[in-house]
């Protein structure tokens, strides 16, 4: 009886994000900038969408967030990655 072992690699990709934003944190707005640009998504920690927005590649995109409750958020850009964002009132 013999086995045959396989090794094999697998790509490591680095899920950094391809946007900036401050002050973080905040309680009335966060300015975004994207090197992607796209379609944007604020996320609360029951994973539900409570803002969206669009930026514009390289050009600074402010994001009112005074509406939304105290707590951490995740902004979500078009390539899936995601930065943590903290409301404070």
């Amino acid at each position: 009886m013999y086995y045959r072992i396989y090794l094999g690699t697998t790509e490591i990709t680095d899920n950094k994000s391809n946007f900036s934003m401050y002050p973080n944190p905040s309680s009335s707005q966060v300015k975004i900038k994207s090197s992607l640009g796209g379609q944007f998504k604020i996320i609360n920690q029951l994973g539900q969408t409570v803002k969206s927005f669009n930026a514009t590649a390289t050009i600074e995109t402010t994001v009112f967030v005074g509406d939304l409750s105290e707590g951490m958020y995740f902004v979500q850009g078009t390539d899936g990655a995601s930065e943590k964002l903290m409301i404070k009132k």
